[in-house]
């Protein structure tokens, strides 16, 4: 996701186009991006749930970093069919009649709150700083910018609104 912003600042320079449209044109390709990587972590056996006791009809056999296979919690294949679910349908339904720069905070915020729930659902073994996975601390300075940028947004909505109606009065 940190690369997906320094591209766009890069993108930006090599347009001349502002930074919130560019980033609103770009997070069209978070959704097959982030499915993708799902999936290719499934492939991989890596980001794995928890091992389930032998004959659990909802299990699925998933290999681990050392290929081991076992049944366990779908996480990843979870993950990327409500990531298209739940991204598709935001895509879809809300974000098309947002104002510029609204579209990539809220993109970026239903985006970092999937990945915050399903890191929280992995066991596989990664470093952690300060007892949380990098990933899920990621998803949260993710979340914070994302919310950030919404608000700025919704204030700057609001100032137009404000003086319009001020100068129409």
């Amino acid at each position: 996701m940190v690369g997906a912003y320094l591209f766009a600042r890069f993108a930006v320079v090599l347009i001349r186009k502002p930074y919130t449209l560019v980033l609103d044109k770009l997070s069209v390709l978070l959704l097959p991006i982030a499915t993708a990587v799902w999936l290719g972590c499934w492939k991989a056996g890596i980001a794995y749930g928890q091992v389930l006791e032998t004959g659990t009809w909802w299990g699925i056999l998933t290999k681990d970093e050392s290929g081991l296979e076992a049944i366990r919690v779908p996480v990843q294949p979870a993950a990327a069919l409500s990531l298209l679910l739940i991204l598709g349908i935001t895509e879809w339904i809300i974000v098309r009649s947002q104002p510029l720069g609204v579209k990539n905070s809220i993109i970026g915020l239903v985006f970092s709150l999937h990945a915050l729930l399903f890191s929280f659902m992995r066991v596989d073994p990664v470093q952690r700083f300060l007892s949380l996975r990098l990933d899920s601390w990621a998803a949260i300075l993710i979340l914070l910018g994302s919310s950030f940028l919404l608000l700025i947004r919704i204030r700057k909505k609001q100032k137009r609104l404000s003086i319009n109606t001020k100068t129409t009065s």
